[in-house]
């Protein structure tokens, strides 16, 4: 079983910040949203989908 890195740092990537493995989602942006009490679920998931 191989493990996969879920953080990862790229020089092309958002000037080379650590980001979520396959986006461009910081891990700054997501600490930053923890300590302003944002909720878990509108960081991990930003955009609602609306069903009427």
């Amino acid at each position: 079983m191989t493990k996969k890195k879920r953080i990862v740092s790229n020089p092309k990537v958002m000037t080379g910040k650590l980001v979520v493995a396959g986006t461009r989602i910081t891990i700054e942006l997501i600490l930053e949203k923890f300590a302003a009490k944002v909720l878990r679920a509108d960081v991990v998931c930003p955009i609602r989908v609306i069903v009427s």
